[in-house]
Order: C-alpha cells, then sequence, then structure tokens
C-alpha cells in the first residue's frame, strides 16, 4: 500500500497538509448546507457521502472496513475542529451555523 499521505490540490480550500486537505473534502461532503453542496459540486446533496466512501477507498486505497471507520472517524475530529476556525473567521448567517451545529450534533 502507498503512503496514506498523497498529494491532494484543493487550491484556496488547501492547508498544505494531506490530512487537513481531505478533511476540507469530509467536511463538505457531510455538514455544508444542502444548498451550498449544490453550489460547490452541482449534484444532490445526497450524494455527498456516497462520493465521499468512493473516494477515502481510492486514497487510502482500502476497502478495509475498520480503516474506513479509523480514517472516518479521524476525519470528524478534524472536522470540528476545522469548524471553529471556519466560524471565528467567516462571517456566516446563523441558520447555517445552526444547521451545521446540529449536523456534528448528530454525528458525535
Amino acid at each position: 500500500m502507498e503512503s496514506a499521505y498523497k498529494k491532494i490540490d484543493l487550491s484556496c480550500m488547501g492547508y498544505g497538509n494531506p490530512e487537513l486537505d481531505v478533511e476540507t473534502f469530509y467536511h463538505f461532503c457531510h455538514y455544508v448546507p444542502p444548498e451550498i453542496v449544490n453550489d460547490v459540486f452541482h449534484c444532490d446533496p445526497k450524494y455527498t457521502p456516497i462520493m465521499w466512501d468512493s473516494f477515502v477507498r481510492h486514497y487510502y486505497d482500502t476497502n478495509n472496513e475498520k480503516a474506513i471507520d479509523e480514517i472516518n472517524d479521524r476525519m470528524r475530529k478534524l472536522a470540528c475542529i476545522s469548524m471553529i476556525g471556519f466560524f471565528k473567521f467567516v462571517d456566516v448567517e446563523l441558520s447555517i451555523f445552526k444547521s451545521i451545529r446540529k449536523r456534528i450534533d448528530e454525528t458525535l
């Protein structure tokens, strides 16, 4: 198996650390409100968890469910941290915050 830390280019959304860059994609696939997901991915938000599942299997080169669960758990934790930073620097509507907070609470 190749190194789990492959290069990924998320342009202005990237942090330079592969795990944080991958987390950005996880974040968009699981926590961003549907209207924003539609604008970013141009697809129905119900497909983003499927996109993530396919991505994580190919990026980490594994179909081992336990390994995927561990990756997802790590991404959930990183997503919570990144959301704190996001709200610190971005002026967002309260309704969006409530939507994302609800998703965090449902996940944890």
